[in-house]
């Protein structure tokens, strides 16, 4: 298995997907945006990124965006992550 995976952090690791196998099948599965589709290495370095920030996934595929070589995020991210943030 690849060396990211854990069953800690990777849901399907019991089916013996690995992060790389998952990012693949998300790639090509149309529920991405356009700037993700057919590129598994873009999905999963996205989705490695938005662990960073604490975020799923799907979430970070949703909102984050890769802009002339710099990952940014949505305006409604940035919210969501200063009111998570707000005691």
């Amino acid at each position: 298995m690849h060396a990211l995976t854990t069953p800690e952090d990777n849901p399907a690791a019991p089916l013996g997907l690995t992060l790389r196998e998952q990012a693949g099948i998300i790639a090509n599965s149309g529920l991405v945006p356009g700037q993700y589709r057919g590129k598994p290495d873009a999905v999963l370095a996205i989705a490695l990124r938005g662990r960073g920030l604490g975020l799923d996934p799907w979430e970070s595929l949703s909102s984050l965006y890769y802009i002339d070589g710099k990952v940014t995020l949505s305006a409604q991210l940035m919210l969501a992550l200063v009111r998570r943030r707000m005691p």
